[in-house]
């Protein structure tokens, strides 16, 4: 299990990207340290989705949100332009659900 804290996106090394488990701790606080000793132990239920992306590579930053998806072409120094783990990504025991959305424009495809 790879405990990632931080408060921006890094490059992960290929060590955790093939970990079994990424926790993303962000800035946990003053009892963070506790949080997350819970949480590896099973004490707690481990819950949450991303709140940014990561990206896969150094070609790929910086991140930024506002960013056109291939803005630096779609074979950029020969790498993928797809994140290692995408905005939204996570895994929990519970279902996550998001309602009341509100779509701006009258056609969005898969890529937006």
């Amino acid at each position: 299990v790879v405990v990632v804290i931080s408060s921006k996106p890094l490059v992960l090394p290929p060590s955790a990207l093939g970990a079994a488990a990424i926790v993303y701790a962000a800035n946990p606080g003053m009892l963070g340290g506790r949080a997350i000793a819970e949480l590896l132990l099973g004490l707690i239920e481990p819950t949450g989705r991303l709140p940014l992306s990561f990206a896969r590579h150094a070609g790929q930053q910086p991140t930024y949100y506002n960013q056109v998806r291939g803005q630096h072409g779609t074979r950029y120094a020969d790498l993928t332009q797809r994140p290692a783990f995408a905005f939204g990504e996570g895994l929990s025991y519970s279902t996550v659900a998001y309602t009341d959305l509100e779509v701006l424009t009258a056609v969005v495809d898969e890529s937006e």
